[in-house]
């Protein structure tokens, strides 16, 4: 069994694997082994990994498929066999004495953690020689040598203290002796202390909560004021390559995971400290980016308006008649949102994963929302209500502004727009029907659809279903309605939509347009592959036939037989309207719906 494992993630670093797998050749100290992660790499890396393992079997291999560096991290831990743990990035190297310097202190001293620095004028060389020379392997091997005994250290039982995630730590930590950050990369572990603290998956900055944890556990610390690790900022590496919005959602999962923590298991003395040296820092880091975001997202709405103003009003000539004005207004609104989504939060639909569709008809509900409550809404609202009891064998689900929230569960940031004001009544609503769909699979109905008859066998046997908005209302532009949606729980469709949807009202603080999540679904279904499949098996019918109440008959004579031909087989309801009923024709179709006599 080897005294030390040392764990590295590797994902496409065929670049820099040898600069790194040569550094622990050259360790002073012999017993190591060295678990390298392939993460799933699509360069050489995994051949390079191999041919290191045949010439030297202190290199073991472990391939994974893609999960990230938190997953290859927990799986080198879980194969870890030494009882110290190093964690090295293949894009960096060590001292060649690194080892030997870190377990001499740990078993001189009885530490559980040694902590080291890294050398940052090897760093601002390695940066010079990139640029100048186009290098991306260049190494010096320190010619430095230590000797163990007579390294300066500081043995504490209060690494807490000493602690910090500000670069520069205050007043009351000297500088020669903080440990700053929260790097993996920056101690030797005992492996019986942190086998048992994972790493948060799916995100970066994973180490925070990893590292927050950590120090709650420490019982005794070395420090060492050594530059020991040489630590390459590769533009490409994972942390540098991300998007700003995946950064901010990793900050927010990571701060909000060492929140949990601290708040379960931090001594109220702990709790202090980590609150001043970790928590109100990450904060203000995450603050920082929110804002910055803020203003960009800004800047991207304003552009997006003014092309839909440009384009879709100004420069649309009107002497071809208002007709062609509408289609070709429709059309540019459609191309300009379309593009719009696709830079902003088609990513996030490439992220959902993959859920079993659960079949549960029987047990499937209609679910609507009045912000108000039943009670409250006006008669037109009391009678589809009533028209949907009287002809679906399905429940329905009046669901109001306080109990839908019982239902479903909405992201802070969103809920927190929405009471301020900056989501409107219209867009909640959106949220929320996808939301319960989510949750709950089945049926969402608005509360202004009159119902005249059950809903159709072909409808009620697809994982995902809604109307096509149809060449007379807004085809080109809304491309779906949203008033009648029929999803299965597990539809990867919905699923997709949904993580659309979240993903703008998590960073956006308005609305770049009314139809906006429809334009998302239709930016979907045409540029990710999956779900243009799913939808091509999804019967797409024109909604115009259950907009004939709003568009034609309202204040006509009532008509059974014209009624009769509107409600035809697969139009089961007719969308009606809160407004514009002060004044009811006597005899209209307005009056017989109002009534619930049509």
């Amino acid at each position: 069994m080897s005294v030390i494992s040392v764990i590295i993630p590797v994902y496409n670093a065929e670049a820099f694997l040898p600069r790194c797998l040569d550094s622990l050749l050259a360790q002073s100290f012999p017993d190591w082994e060295a678990l390298c992660v392939n993460d799933g790499s699509s360069d050489g890396s995994a051949a390079l990994l191999e041919d290191y393992a045949r010439r030297d079997p202190r290199f073991r291999v472990l391939h994974q498929e893609n999960g990230g560096v938190s997953a290859a991290r927990n799986h080198g831990l879980s194969q870890a066999c030494g009882r110290y743990v190093l964690f090295v990035d293949s894009d960096d190297f060590l001292h060649p004495q690194a080892m030997e310097l870190t377990l001499y202190a740990a078993e001189r001293d009885c530490s559980a953690l040694v902590a080291f620095t890294y050398d940052r004028e090897d760093r601002a060389r390695m940066i010079r020689c990139h640029l100048l020379q186009g290098r991306e392997d260049a190494v010096r091997i320190p010619e430095r040598r230590y000797d163990p005994a007579s390294v300066d250290c500081l043995v504490t039982e209060d690494l807490l203290s000493l602690s910090t995630e500000a670069s520069h730590p205050g007043r009351d930590i000297d500088p020669k002796w903080a440990v700053k950050h929260c790097q993996p990369w920056r101690c030797l572990y005992r492996r019986d202390c942190i086998r048992e603290i994972p790493f948060v998956p799916g995100i970066i900055y994973e180490d925070f909560p990893w590292w927050c944890e950590l120090l709650l556990r420490v019982r005794r610390a070395s420090i060492l004021n050594l530059p020991l690790y040489y630590y390459y900022p590769n533009r490409r590496s994972y942390i540098f390559a991300s998007r700003d919005r995946y950064k901010i959602r990793s900050l927010r999962t990571a701060l909000r995971v060492a929140e949990q923590l601290a708040a379960t298991q931090a001594t109220p003395q702990q709790l202090v400290l980590l609150e001043d040296r970790f928590l109100r820092p990450f904060r203000s880091k995450l603050a920082s980016k929110e804002r910055r975001d803020a203003r960009k997202s800004a800047l991207r709405r304003h552009w997006t308006r003014l092309r839909l103003l440009v384009e879709g009003h100004i420069l649309n000539p009107l002497w071809d008649g208002e007709e062609k004005h509408r289609e070709r207004r429709c059309k540019a609104f459609g191309r300009i949102l379309t593009s719009y989504m696709r830079r902003t939060v088609l990513s996030a639909a490439c992220r959902t994963p993959e859920l079993d569709v659960i079949r549960q008809d029987g047990e499937e509900k209609i679910y609507t929302l009045w912000l108000q409550g039943e009670e409250q809404a006006p008669a037109i609202v009391k009678s589809c209500f009533a028209s949907v009891r009287r002809h679906c064998s399905q429940e329905l689900v009046v669901l109001d502004a306080d109990s839908v929230l019982d239902y479903i569960s909405l992201p802070e940031p969103i809920l927190r727009k929405y009471r301020e004001g900056k989501i409107k009544h219209c867009h909640f609503a959106d949220i929320c029907r996808v939301e319960l769909l989510h949750e709950y699979g089945g049926y969402w109905l608005d509360a202004t659809c009159y119902v005249t008859g059950a809903i159709p066998a072909f409808i009620t046997g697809q994982d995902f279903f809604v109307y096509m908005a149809g060449s007379k209302v807004h085809g080109n532009y809304s491309y779906i309605q949203n008033c009648f949606i029929r999803a299965r729980k597990g539809s990867w469709l919905l699923e997709a939509w949904r993580s659309m949807i979240l993903e703008y009202w998590s960073f956006e603080d308005a609305r770049v347009d009314y139809f906006q999540h429809q334009v998302m679904f239709r930016t979907l279904v045409q540029d990710n592959p999956r779900a243009s499949a799913l939808f091509a098996s999804m019967p797409q019918i024109d909604q115009y036939p259950t907009h004939l109440y709003l568009y034609e008959y309202k204040d006509k004579p009532f008509d059974p037989a014209v009624l009769q031909r509107a409600t035809r087989e697969g139009f089961f309801y007719q969308k009606t309207s809160y407004r514009d009923l002060e004044r009811i024709v006597p005899g209209s179709f307005a009056e017989r719906i109002v009534r619930g006599e049509a």
